[in-house]
């Protein structure tokens, strides 16, 4: 037996209201994010924003603006902590809502730094995280799949074993389309309730999965129960044939 793994859209509750709470958004210079920021302020809640600048020193720009090397470690503990007393809850970042092939692995580390950074400075309450993203679900038939970009489910489900006030999600908005930023403020304001969701057509679609039972196969099998095997590499290959025609 194995499982097979596919979507399916759900009902996910989320909130009505922006909550009373700080943000942080981890920017990249996206029109979502713009109109997602915008309404957030809108609605009163407190917004820092953080942008990338590779190799750059740590620097605060602005009240509640900061920039940061997004591979460098210690600029997120500092983060965390010119952040201060207003004691974040939501980080969104829109770091690998693009089709660049890097913004993966960048938004990887950033989610690992970040996670560590708010681990090790042991602060109180629950804080999620999220990363607003594209290419991970193929759903309607204008989706382009990005595969190098699976590697933000593994850090999104990982994190919070490792930190359980921190929860952390994925969810792929596809193409932009009407009251998105909207859909999306009201998704994030809550703890992620699955590691990765996806956005499409005003529904909300999960993972699933789902158990195939294969038919019996009528080859041979290639290994046997008590059976002794040689594993080798194409170096020893090459060396055994050597040997060979020596002999």
């Amino acid at each position: 037996d194995r499982d097979v793994t596919g979507v399916q859209t759900c009902a996910l509750p989320i909130s009505g209201d922006v909550p009373d709470a700080s943000w942080v958004v981890f920017s990249a210079d996206h029109d979502l994010e713009s109109e997602f920021v915008a309404q957030l302020k809108t609605a009163g809640a407190t917004v820092s924003m953080v942008t990338a600048a590779p190799n750059c020193a740590f620097s605060q720009t602005g009240p509640q603006e900061f920039r940061i090397d997004p591979l460098a470690t210690d600029h997120y503990y500092k983060l965390v902590a010119a952040l201060g007393p207003s004691e974040a809850q939501n980080f969104v970042n829109f770091w690998s809502l693009s089709h660049d092939a890097d913004s993966a692995s960048v938004t990887f580390y950033s989610q690992l730094f970040l996670a560590q950074a708010l681990g090790e400075k042991d602060l109180a309450g629950q804080k999620n995280m999220w990363v607003v993203s594209n290419g991970l679900a193929e759903i309607a038939q204008d989706d382009r799949l990005q595969r190098e970009k699976a590697i933000l489910l593994g850090i999104c489900r990982t994190v919070p074993s490792e930190y359980p006030n921190i929860s952390c999600g994925v969810i792929d908005v596809g193409a932009k389309t009407p009251q998105v930023a909207e859909i999306l403020i009201r998704h994030c304001a809550k703890k992620p309730q699955k590691a990765f969701t996806a956005y499409r057509m005003g529904r909300h679609w999960v993972q699933h999965f789902e158990p195939v039972r294969l038919a019996a196969s009528k080859q041979t099998k290639a290994v046997r129960e008590g059976g002794v095997y040689l594993i080798r590499s194409e170096e020893h290959t090459s060396e055994l044939q050597s040997h060979h025609d020596i002999v």
